[in-house]
């Protein structure tokens, strides 16, 4: 749901990049810089998905002293140990992180899927029901990354190519784009042990064994669903500013220009609206990443 967004004055425009520029008092040519515009460089959040599926699949499963159990749990070993790496960049800086992490889950489920057929009974159902559930994650996550990808290429958060109402149409289509997929992320975070148990079922996997694995994922995601919640929504808040920019620029069409990489507006208003919109993104955007770079290191204090 859209929360109510603040009403702002009316505008007119100048020229700047993300951050605009105000023409001097004295003299309209002469302009004085404010700021640029934050660039992401990375999916916001997008870490959390993995996160949670790396703490899934170690949860809950007491081995048997036999040959299968042994492959089972050295393959979750080395799920754990792979996904540490993503959460070790995490940790450094979310920023800098990979922007691949549907292809992280793949390769982790095209690991679970090849031992798999290396075992037998119990130890290849839950194999098996682990693998689903990733190749799972990674479709949604893809989705996600495939409108991360779409709205950067086409420009993000600069104002270039947006000079026509055709060109901020198709800016408008792409945030929403990435707002629906972003969605659909949180609904499967909201729902994934239920997906985990519905791949457990469709394998067939003892009742105390199911609920052996149910009840330590369970336990292994505490409140982590929260903040994945929280930083999930702070891409919502993204999105309804870079809406708000949408808008002001519409307003203004005509009345704004990038000059040496700047929107100058003829408005002062309009600058300090645009100022103001931009400064919010920042805000948003360091706490969004600080939260990513929290959630990780308290995961891999946890391991």
């Amino acid at each position: 749901m859209d929360r109510p967004r603040r009403s702002r004055r009316p505008t007119t425009s100048s020229r700047r990049r993300p951050g605009a520029e105000r023409p001097h008092p004295r003299d309209r040519a002469a302009a004085r810089p404010r700021r640029y515009a934050p660039r992401r460089r990375s999916p916001v959040g997008i870490i959390v998905a993995v996160v949670l599926a790396a703490v899934v699949i170690g949860a809950g499963v007491t081995l048997m002293r036999s040959k299968d159990e042994a492959t089972l749990k050295d393959t979750m070993a080395e799920v754990q140990r792979n996904m540490a790496e993503v959460l070790r960049e995490v940790a450094a800086d979310p920023a800098s992180a990979s922007n691949n992490q549907a292809g992280h889950l793949e390769d982790q489920a095209r690991l679970l899927q090849e031992r798999s057929h290396s075992v037998s009974g119990r130890s290849a159902k839950i194999l098996r029901a682990m693998a689903s559930f990733f190749r799972d994650e990674a479709v949604i996550l893809r989705r996600y990354e495939t409108a991360y990808a779409a709205f950067m290429e086409a420009g993000g958060m600069a104002p270039d190519g947006l000079d026509s109402l055709g060109g901020i149409s198709k800016r408008r289509r792409l945030v929403a784009g990435l707002r629906s997929a972003n969605a659909k992320l949180m609904k499967f975070f909201d729902g994934m042990t239920g997906v985990l148990a519905g791949h457990l079922d469709h394998e067939g996997l003892d009742s105390a064994s199911r609920a052996e694995i149910m009840r330590g994922a369970l336990k292994s995601m505490g409140g982590r669903l929260e903040a994945t919640r929280a930083i999930r929504s702070m891409d919502d808040e993204l999105c309804d500013l870079i809406d708000e920019m949408l808008n002001l620029l519409e307003s203004q069409l005509g009345m704004w220009e990038i000059e040496l990489g700047m929107v100058r507006f003829e408005s002062d208003t309009a600058v300090e609206t645009y100022n103001e919109l931009v400064e919010e993104v920042q805000k948003v955007a360091d706490r969004q990443l600080a939260a990513q770079r929290n959630l990780a290191r308290k995961l891999l204090q946890s391991r």
